[in-house]
């Protein structure tokens, strides 16, 4: 027990191999100050549309929540690099593991708000219509515990990787496979089931146009963010189980460039979902004059809650919003 820091000379022994890494983490760090600028530019204007339209900050909203993670996420990335170019240790003790923790932590997160976010569709329109606000306070009870979970885990973690080193060895990984399975199934069953209630609802003839892209939209995002979750298993899964990689062996840094493209990918797909099919929102800067905005979301028209004047009550709730 005990902390010692881990400071290296170099990346790795091989003079190319750290070229390599020093020129993605600049990359690499370069492309989360991006999405760091963006997402909390959007955080802004999102929390000042919501205090505008209620008058408080409200705690079931999954697009402020959404922006918020990625933020904090490309904060912690930024910190993590940071961290790298100094100590150079990519291992389990150090500074930089306890960093990529806690970015992990946010990436879940992001996960687990937009999954919160269509069980609030799921309980709210499409399984049961007589007791709405009962059914969205269930799904956002569950978000929470979820996300508490979560934090408890990253805090424990985060002792054990200045502490217990060892023991964050043996249980690091296992776990890690528990909550990413656990992710993927949670996608799988809210999503499928959401794009079945969708599918229903639009048989029925009610919007049918505008339901059948929204319909489109959902399948899209539900598939790419669930393949997210299983390339990122199968990416741990590889490395240390399969290959075995202990932590100073050089080829830990393959998987370090695939990780990179992955969470570049997720971002840039989750925000252009957020700004409903398109980028250029995210270039108008916060500012303090009235903002106009329109409904979009993950896929899905918060347009829906019409559909029912029993679920409309509850619309301001869960309807997620972007800026012109």
């Amino acid at each position: 027990m005990g902390y010692k820091a881990i400071k290296l000379d170099e990346f790795t022994s091989n003079e190319t191999i750290n070229k390599a890494i020093l020129g993605l983490s600049i990359i690499r760090l370069f492309i989360f100050l991006i999405f760091f600028i963006l997402s909390l530019n959007q955080t802004l204007k999102e929390i000042k549309i919501e205090k505008e339209k209620s008058k408080k900050f409200y705690l079931k909203n999954a697009r402020i929540y959404s922006y918020v993670t990625i933020t904090l996420f490309s904060l912690m990335r930024m910190a993590m690099i940071g961290v790298f170019f100094y100590d150079k240790s990519i291992y389990n003790g150090s500074v930089w593991s306890a960093m990529s923790i806690w970015g992990t932590l946010f990436q879940y997160l992001l996960w687990v708000s937009i999954a919160g976010y269509w069980m609030s569709l799921l309980y709210s329109f499409f399984l049961s219509k007589n007791v709405v606000a009962k059914n969205i306070n269930a799904a956002w009870n569950a978000t929470y515990l979820i996300g508490l979970v979560l934090i408890i885990w990253t805090i424990s973690q985060t002792i054990c990787n200045f502490y217990y080193v060892k023991l964050m060895n043996l249980i690091y990984g296992p776990v890690q496979v528990v909550i990413i399975s656990g992710i993927g199934t949670f996608y799988i069953i809210n999503g499928f089931i959401l794009v079945r209630g969708m599918k229903s609802h639009e048989m029925n003839g009610s919007k049918i146009e505008k339901l059948k892209e929204q319909y489109k939209r959902v399948i899209r995002l539900c598939i790419l963010l669930f393949l997210f979750v299983i390339l990122a298993l199968v990416l741990y899964l590889i490395q240390y189980q399969i290959l075995k990689l202990e932590d100073y062996d050089k080829e830990n840094y393959i998987f370090y460039m695939f990780v990179c493209f992955l969470e570049f990918s997720q971002l840039l797909i989750i925000m252009y979902s957020l700004g409903g099919d398109s980028f250029k929102n995210y270039f108008i800067l916060y500012s303090f004059s009235p903002i106009q905005t329109k409904n979009v979301n993950y896929g899905i028209s918060s347009n829906i809650s019409t559909a029912s004047s029993t679920s409309s009550s509850s619309k301001n709730e869960i309807e997620l919003k972007v800026n012109d």
